[in-house]
């Protein structure tokens, strides 16, 4: 009986141990952070509206988890405002984008965008800047 009793002194020791040591990383993302299909684009370039384009078979995802954005192969620096989502920073690889051409398929006409968030709930997200409108699903 005395061994049971020093069995479960030792394994309370380890749990208090391991949770303790332990942290646990939470982000203030709220319904952004998951992974986002895009699904209808809409362009406004010199005046003229081009879409909305239904984007469903372009394959293009926006992953966001943390602190980290991923769209295609390339990773964003961003910051979540609730209203607004700032994305900077591109890079591929080891190098970063310098290019803003090779972006514009995913929406982005600038190495820095800031979208107003016109929706975002548990299943759906509308983000918009004076030259794109991007709908997506969460996927």
């Amino acid at each position: 009986m005395k061994m049971k009793k020093i069995g479960l002194l030792l394994l309370a020791v380890v749990v208090m141990t391991l949770m303790t040591g332990c942290e646990i990383y939470g982000s203030d993302n709220g319904a952004l952070d998951g992974f986002w299909q895009l699904t209808e684009m809409t362009v406004w370039e010199d005046g003229e509206q081009t879409g909305p384009t239904d984007m469903r078979e372009s394959g293009i995802y926006w992953g966001v988890q943390g602190d980290l954005l991923r769209i295609g192969c390339t990773y964003f620096d961003f910051e979540y405002s609730g209203h607004t989502l700032r994305v900077w920073n591109p890079y591929s690889g080891d190098t970063y984008v310098e290019d803003a051409s090779e972006l514009k398929r995913y929406g982005l006409y600038n190495l820095e965008e800031i979208f107003t968030v016109e929706q975002l709930t548990g299943s759906e997200m509308t983000l918009k800047t004076e030259l794109v409108k991007l709908c997506f699903r969460k996927y």
